[in-house]
């Protein structure tokens, strides 16, 4: 009899981390959103210190995203074929 357990383990692991792939995404996306509605409220209000707050936020968002990237592009690249199918 073929076991497949493997093959379903393996299926279950990777459907997660797209799940958490996708999640990192959206909340990625959203809290860029909310920090571009709080820039622009700054500049407007020329508040300087809630510009440089702003500034620090998407300053700390891509420095984690830097962080990350290199794990996450091997991790992407291990899964993709060189040529995929169209």
């Amino acid at each position: 009899m073929l076991d497949t357990s493997k093959l379903l383990e393996s299926a279950r692991k990777q459907s997660t981390e797209n799940a958490s792939l996708r999640a990192l995404i959206v909340s990625v996306k959203d809290q860029l959103t909310i920090t571009k509605t709080e820039l622009a409220a700054a500049i407007a209000a020329n508040d300087p210190i809630a510009t440089a707050a702003a500034q620090k936020d998407i300053d700390d968002t891509v420095a984690l995203l830097d962080a990350d990237d290199a794990d996450t592009a091997a991790a992407l690249a291990e899964n993709v074929p060189p040529n995929p199918a169209p």
